[in-house]
């Protein structure tokens, strides 16, 4: 496996540093999730994951009623709420994305059941 550049393109030169070498985990995010607030990461496997609304559909059905983001520019969190089918104020998301999620019941997520996207493999 060769490794990664990371170039950083500065206002005076161009500089080159070596990137991390390494595999993704054998085993994929899972979270254990409790009544309340709940912090989540979108797992690396699971790029098919683009909106607040579908993190909340994803999860147990009805069990999830607000998926937020804290914004650094205002300090607060952002929050999508489902309104019964709608989401209100929706927002993207991706990968390594950190939410916080409030959940009615206990449960893990992603579960067994939940559409598993395996990234692309880079060819030899």
């Amino acid at each position: 496996m060769q490794p990664a550049v990371i170039t950083v393109i500065g206002h005076k030169r161009i500089r080159k540093f070596p990137g991390v070498k390494g595999n993704l985990p054998t085993t994929n995010a899972s979270y254990n999730l409790i009544p309340g607030n709940n912090t989540v990461m979108i797992p690396l496997n699971r790029s098919d994951l683009t909106m607040a609304s579908e993190v909340g559909l994803d999860m147990v059905m009805g069990m999830v009623d607000q998926v937020s983001y804290f914004d650094a520019l205002t300090q607060s969190f952002s929050t999508s709420v489902d309104l019964g089918g709608f989401w209100l104020d929706d927002f993207p998301v991706s990968i390594a994305y950190p939410l916080m999620i409030n959940s009615y019941s206990t449960f893990t997520w992603p579960t067994i059941e939940t559409k598993i996207v395996q990234p692309p493999r880079r060819s030899k």
